[in-house]
C-alpha cells in the first residue's frame, strides 16, 4: 500500500497518518477513559506528545517497520490503529475516541486491517491483548477468532504501574479456517 492509498469499509476509510493529525489525535486521545486502557501513551497526553508519536509514526511507516492508519469518516479522524513489531511479533493496537465507542467502528475498522494483513505470505501469526477489565477490547479481538495466549503484567504509563494484561494470538491458520 502506498503513503497514498486507503483502506476502506462500509463507514470508514484507514488512511496513512499525516502531520497535521496531531491537534484530532490530541483532542481524542487526552481522556483519561481513552488512556486507562493504554499501555504507552502518558496522562496528561499533551499536544507536543501527538507530534512526538507522529513523528515517530510516520518514520517507522517510511521504514516498513510499522503502519499505523487513522480511522476516519467523513468528519475526520476518530482513533488510530496499526500493527507494530514487538517482543511477541506483530502486534496489532487500537484506540478510538470516547464519542464514537459502541458504534462497532474498531470491529469494522480492525476486520479490514487483518484482512489485510493475513493476504501477504509470511504473515502467519499476529498478537494483540487487552488490560484485564477492558471487555470491549475483548469483543473484538473475539469476533476477529484472536484467543487467549496467556496473563502477564504489564507497565501502563497512564496508570504509572503494572497491570494485569491479558496476550491474545490469531494464527494464519486459525484466520484461514474462519474466513476461508
Amino acid at each position: 500500500m502506498t503513503d497514498d492509498q486507503c483502506m476502506a469499509t462500509e463507514r470508514l476509510r484507514l488512511r496513512p497518518l499525516k502531520l497535521d493529525d496531531a491537534a484530532r489525535i490530541h483532542a481524542l486521545i487526552n481522556d483519561w477513559n481513552v488512556l486507562r486502557t493504554l499501555a504507552s501513551p502518558p496522562y496528561p497526553y499533551r499536544r507536543e506528545h501527538a507530534e512526538e508519536f507522529l513523528a515517530a509514526a510516520l518514520r517507522k511507516h517510511k521504514l516498513g517497520s510499522a503502519t499505523i492508519f487513522a480511522i476516519a469518516q467523513e468528519e475526520g479522524l476518530i482513533g488510530l490503529i496499526g500493527i507494530e513489531p514487538r517482543e511477541r511479533g506483530p502486534t496489532l493496537g487500537y484506540w478510538l475516541g470516547r464519542a464514537y465507542w459502541g458504534r462497532g467502528y474498531m470491529s469494522e475498522a480492525a476486520a479490514a486491517l487483518v484482512h489485510h494483513y493475513f493476504r501477504f505470505p509470511g504473515n502467519d501469526r499476529l498478537v494483540s491483548g487487552y488490560f484485564a477489565g477492558n471487555g470491549a477490547s475483548w469483543r473484538i479481538q473475539d469476533k476477529l477468532g484472536f484467543r487467549f495466549a496467556g496473563e502477564r503484567m504489564l507497565h501502563s504509563r497512564p496508570w504509572g504501574k503494572e497491570l494485569p494484561y491479558i496476550d491474545t494470538l490469531l494464527t494464519r491458520q486459525r484466520f484461514e479456517t474462519l474466513y476461508g
